[in-house]
């Protein structure tokens, strides 16, 4: 009896065991299922698509250059008798920067004046002579041709008096061209002679650049020339003061390309002058331009846009209950791109979220866990 006991008490003890390792293998199943599942939801981060913005920027490298630069030149030949600057030197407006040798145009000058004299002695005297005849004819006392002869004499006394004059005031203003003045406040940029050289008519002396007074010389692709306005606005930083933005504005912009550099040269004044500004300094220039694009154009940022066989796509994601949402890959067409993002004219709308990273593990219809947006 004992021994019936003793064997069903195994068979119910290796029941018990079946059932506890069946249940618990259940629940280890389980669980790794609940492990699976939870390692295939792909982590993925996302950001919202905006509109595009009525303006959009756009940078370019520049250089400076003096927006007011004079090159001195001479009117005459002769030696450089004096040159009375250096190189970097601050001068006035008005001050004599440089001087020929005028020996030989002082004696013509000298010789006209004293023919001047000559010239108001013999006027002096035909107007003498015309007031005795013209008297003498008055009282009947000579005759008409002698007083006729009288006014001629006169006429053509004063003629030549008046016309050594102006000789005279020509050959002074001629002794003027021997003394090169500033025509405005500035430094001395450049100096292209010695002393004693022998200088020819329209050589360039020297040149003088207006303190502070820069300007930008940029050059703009063909695709943003159309854009570029007279007065537009820009802001302009400097290699030299990276912390420091300067206003400028549009002033000037060629029709033409440059054929060295296929771009539009543009010229930049700046609103502000500062006398720690040079010419040659590197700049960049932002421009605000306005958007040609169409209302349908949004803007994403250029790293969410992956290329596959020719052809431009977006992973975006729709959201779905607890914190998950299914990626699905949207073909796009771009248009320009920008320091804020590249635009999307097909295939993106206003609202939308686009996966911005990993984008190489994601396919069509997979489902991911969504991370915090991006700003």
């Amino acid at each position: 009896m004992q021994t019936i006991i003793d064997k069903v008490k195994a068979v119910l003890n290796n029941k018990f065991l079946f059932l506890l390792s069946t249940t618990l293998t259940l629940a280890l199943l389980g669980c790794s299922n609940d492990i699976e599942e939870k390692e295939t939801l792909r982590p993925v981060r996302y950001i919202e698509i905006k509109a595009l913005n009525d303006t959009f920027s756009r940078s370019y490298p520049g250089v400076s250059n003096s927006g007011t630069q004079a090159d001195l030149s001479f009117r005459v030949a002769s030696n450089l008798t004096e040159l009375t600057t250096r190189l970097g030197q601050i001068v006035k407006k008005g001050s004599v920067v440089a001087a020929l040798d005028n020996s030989d145009a002082t004696l013509s000058y000298d010789k006209e004046v004293a023919n001047l004299k000559n010239t108001e002695v013999q006027l002096d005297t035909a107007r003498s002579h015309l007031y005795r005849i013209k008297g003498l004819y008055e009282d009947d006392n000579v005759a008409l041709n002698e007083y006729e002869s009288a006014k001629n004499n006169h006429a053509n006394a004063k003629a030549a008096f008046e016309t050594q004059t102006r000789v005279v005031h020509l050959h002074q203003r001629q002794l003027g061209y021997y003394k090169l003045h500033a025509p405005i406040d500035g430094i001395i940029s450049a100096i292209n002679v010695d002393q004693n050289e022998e200088i020819q008519t329209g050589q360039v002396i020297l040149t003088i650049q207006a303190l502070g007074d820069i300007e930008i010389n940029v050059g703009l692709p063909e695709q943003v020339i159309p854009l570029i306005k007279n007065d537009l606005a820009v802001d302009v930083t400097f290699s030299s003061f990276p912390n420091k933005i300067y206003k400028g504005k549009v002033s000037e912009f060629s029709y033409a390309a440059n054929e060295e550099t296929s771009t539009y040269p543009v010229t930049i004044t700046l609103l502000t002058q500062d006398s720690s500004l040079r010419p040659g300094m590197s700049a960049n220039v932002t421009f605000s331009l306005p958007n040609k694009a169409e209302k349908t154009t949004v803007l994403t940022p250029s790293h969410t846009v992956l290329e596959e066989a020719g052809q431009h796509f977006v992973f975006t994601v729709t959201p779905a209950a607890e914190d998950t949402g299914i990626i699905h890959k949207k073909k796009v067409v771009t248009g320009d791109m920008s320091s804020n993002g590249i635009q999307v004219t097909q295939g993106l709308t206003v609202g939308e979220l686009a996966i911005t990273a990993g984008l190489e593990q994601l396919s069509e219809g997979m489902k991911v866990k969504l991370l915090t947006p991006l700003k």
